[in-house]
């Protein structure tokens, strides 16, 4: 089975639980990381190597903002859009990505791919497939409105490494973003702990 939203320690303590009473082990977790979202890499991708636990990223394109088709400034909360606050996802996307300082990290990547001639897009998804703390094993879950975009975004996924000037850019921004960057759970209260303990 798999998990998504929990804390390093919660996975632990899941796998060991199930471990211990011959239950099922959990085999995958589903969870938020992409080029300006990495707070699962310190600790979380660390503890599912430990217990070989596959994991799925979503939001590889930081919820549409890595497409680079938004401004900070600019109003994007009409109605029925990704960023619409009236919605429960639009507020939850919002309090995720939407600030000035990952506006600014998107800046600087913006600044270095544009010698190459490369996407935002493009080099959001290719950063995903060789430069983040992905293993082999790992997956990453992509998103499309149609099946030309969807096309598009595997084939960038295909495209060789980065060049190493863009790359840089990548861990600049994320320097940038860092102080913002959201967490990779859902914060524990005592009736998810109770749930976890009831397992």
């Amino acid at each position: 089975f798999g998990l998504s939203n929990y804390p390093a320690w919660q996975v632990a303590l899941i796998y060991d639980h199930c471990k211990e009473n011959g239950y099922v082990l959990p085999s995958v977790y589903q969870g938020n990381y992409n080029p300006i979202a990495r707070s699962v890499v310190p600790e979380l991708l660390p503890c599912l190597q430990h217990y070989n636990i596959a994991f799925n990223a979503f939001n590889v394109i930081c919820g549409g903002l890595l497409t680079g088709k938004y401004k900070f400034e600019e109003e994007v909360d009409s109605e029925g859009g990704r960023f619409d606050s009236k919605l429960w996802s639009g507020s939850l996307f919002r309090s995720m990505y939407w600030s000035r300082l990952n506006f600014e990290g998107i800046e600087i990547l913006e600044k270095a791919i544009k010698p190459h001639g490369i996407s935002l897009l493009e080099a959001s998804l290719r950063w995903m497939r060789h430069h983040s703390g992905l293993t082999a094993r790992d997956g990453i879950l992509l998103g499309a409105s149609s099946v030309i975009h969807l096309e598009s975004n595997l084939a960038d996924l295909e495209k060789e490494p980065l060049p190493e000037s863009v790359v840089v850019a990548f861990d600049e921004a994320w320097e940038r973003v860092k102080p913002v960057t959201a967490n990779y759970f859902f914060p524990p209260n005592q009736d998810s702990f109770k749930v976890v303990k009831n397992i």
